[in-house]
C-alpha cells in the first residue's frame, strides 16, 4: 500500500516547529510571570501539545492512507 510521503513529511515538520514555538514562547515570558502564572501557563502549553500531538496524529493517518490510482 503505498503512503503519501510528502504529507508524512509535511507533518512531521509542522509537529517539530509547532512544538519548538511553543516551547520558544514559554521560554521567553517565564521570566515575567509570578509562580502561579508560570504553573497556568505550563498546563495550557502541555494541553496545546496534547491537542497538537491529537491533530498531527489524525493527520499522520491520513498520511498514511491509501493514495487513490489514477485511471
Amino acid at each position: 500500500m503505498p503512503t503519501n510521503s510528502l504529507a508524512l513529511r509535511a507533518t512531521q515538520r509542522v509537529a517539530r516547529d509547532a512544538s519548538e514555538a511553543i516551547r520558544y514562547a514559554c521560554r521567553q515570558l517565564s521570566d515575567h510571570w509570578t509562580v502561579e502564572e508560570r504553573q497556568q501557563r505550563q498546563i495550557a502549553a502541555d494541553r496545546m501539545q496534547a491537542d497538537l500531538a491529537t491533530t498531527l496524529g489524525l493527520r499522520q493517518q491520513l498520511a498514511y492512507a491509501p493514495v487513490p490510482r489514477r485511471s
